[in-house]
């Protein structure tokens, strides 16, 4: 590791870690193959009768922290120097732990006593497990030492409130960064997942929003753009939180991305695996995009106006740059839903939708959304000014979405992520200057509420930056 510090401060770059602060592996050396007497532990009760190291089953004088186990995710029990996971206390007294596994986690199956305390122990469905205090304490320690011995000098408190397992509250969380910090001897940059008050003047930022729940633009959206008025008010930098750059990241997600960074001023990170770089074609104008947009934004080159639109999600942009300054272009969006329609017999049920193309000619963009919670839609079709029609064949599920940028046309999941490329069997006509008649239809299930969201969007006219 300190190899790679030093190689990387020879260009310039910090060399940083991500780490869930104090979740611990199961098969970390405070659990296997001897358990640290400090793990967390949320209660525990007396074993009534002695166990041999064959006993399935474990008498215990209470079910009070054994009952109620649908929030653990591990089962587990330390006795001694075992751990021990078993399916569920029974509901009467004599109470029994059930079907017991022994020996978990690489520890040691042994006899036990009557009268030796069967604890149960705190867990995360990482399967994890927490530590006490003084545990905690040791692990910041532990850190402190990495960090001192490597130059490693950029940290993320990620699992930042499994803090809250040594039960000493906001305490604890504070604490343990209180003493990475200090035990660190250089600048430590840091972030948090969960923020309190004496840890505001330790943190440099505060960078959250995950990207693994929904597509590039979706995953925790609403809760990025809400953080920002937050920071602001409490004086930290404005940060966006993570983005995937994926295998099937488009240069349009880029930018939408960093026209917000534009509007807030904000950093954000980018998760970008190797391969994920190496399997997108356009990584390298995606990246050249990242760079003249942060160019554009800490140059201070966008107006009030600007600023606003850039800030709201529901706007699209493209950015450039020439000998004569830079050009923002705007999108503008055009959106139509389409529902089931009740009608007479042979009486068509397709939705027919205008929109104008003002600018220039430019091809035919558009995302086409299956809205609802179950159930799919079939053949859908789209026809453009009576003459062009484009079938899109099999069937579709609520959730998924059909994205066109003219050439190509490509199916998502619900939660955002790339499923196929759709064959066209000839090129999409490209949209000229003027008024443009769209028609749209697909068969709908029986008894299942869904609809159609289609969106158009036209690249609007250059807004010259001459800056």
């Amino acid at each position: 590791m300190k190899m790679c510090v030093d190689k990387a401060a020879k260009k310039g770059i910090r060399i940083g870690v991500h780490t869930l602060s104090t979740f611990i592996n199961t098969n970390d050396p405070y659990v296997s193959p001897i358990p640290d007497q400090r793990l967390s532990i949320t209660g525990s009760s007396v074993l009534t009768e002695n166990i041999s190291a064959a006993a399935s089953e474990i008498p215990v004088a209470s079910d009070q922290y054994f009952k109620d186990i649908k929030s653990s995710t591990l089962h587990a029990v330390k006795i001694g120097d075992e751990i021990i996971r078993f399916r569920a206390v029974s509901v009467q007294a004599p109470y029994k732990l059930l079907d017991c596994q022994r020996g978990v986690f690489g520890t040691k199956v042994s006899d036990h006593s009557k009268g030796e305390m069967a604890g149960m122990l705190f867990d995360y469905p990482y399967n994890t497990l927490f530590p006490n205090f003084e545990l905690q304490q040791e692990i910041a320690g532990n850190l402190g030492r990495f960090f001192n011995q490597t130059g490693v000098s950029q940290m993320d408190f990620d699992g930042h409130e499994g803090c809250l397992s040594s039960g000493e509250g906001d305490y604890g969380i504070q604490i343990f960064a209180d003493k990475v910090i200090k035990d660190t001897k250089h600048t430590l940059v840091n972030g948090t997942s969960r923020s309190s008050h004496y840890y505001w003047h330790l943190c440099h930022y505060w960078n959250w929003g995950e990207p693994w729940y929904g597509g590039f633009r979706e995953s925790q959206g609403d809760f990025r753009l809400e953080n920002q008025p937050f920071l602001e008010r409490n004086y930290m930098p404005n940060m966006l939180g993570w983005f995937l750059l994926s295998s099937t990241t488009t240069a349009e997600d880029i930018e939408w991305m960093m026209a917000r960074a534009a509007g807030y001023n904000a950093g954000f990170a980018l998760v970008a695996r190797y391969k994920n770089l190496q399997k997108n074609p356009n990584t390298s104008q995606l990246l050249a995009l990242v760079k003249l947009w942060q160019e554009a934004y800490r140059s201070k080159i966008f107006s009030a106006d600007q600023i606003a639109r850039l800030k709201n999600p529901e706007n699209d942009f493209h950015l450039e740059r020439n000998q004569q300054g830079w050009k923002l272009y705007p999108f503008k969006k055009y959106r139509f839903d389409h529902e089931k329609k009740v009608l007479q017999p042979g009486e068509p049920t397709f939705s027919q939708w205008e929109f104008a193309n003002n600018d220039v000619e430019q091809p035919l963009n558009f995302t086409l959304t299956f809205m609802g919670k179950e159930g799919s839609i079939s053949n859908p079709w789209i026809e453009i000014d009576g003459y062009f029609k484009l079938e899109l064949p099999g069937e579709y599920e609520a959730g998924n979405s059909v994205v066109c940028d003219g050439t190509h046309i490509k199916l998502y999941n619900k939660k955002g992520g790339f499923v196929r490329e759709i064959a066209l069997k000839q090129a999409i006509p490209s949209l000229k200057t003027g008024k443009h008649v769209l028609k749209f239809d697909c068969e709908f299930p029986e008894e299942k509420e869904l609809s159609n969201r289609f969106i158009v969007k036209m690249l609007g006219n250059a807004e010259t930056i001459s800056k």
